[in-house]
């Protein structure tokens, strides 16, 4: 999960996990 965490750091995220991290933002903004 270091290269993952890495990749959004430098901005550089795979729609996929553009998308995954879009999900965790909502996640935590419901609570």
């Amino acid at each position: 999960m270091d290269g993952f965490s890495s990749q959004y750091s430098n901005g550089r995220a795979v729609p996929l996990q553009s998308l995954f991290g879009d999900m965790q933002r909502k996640r935590n903004a419901e609570g």
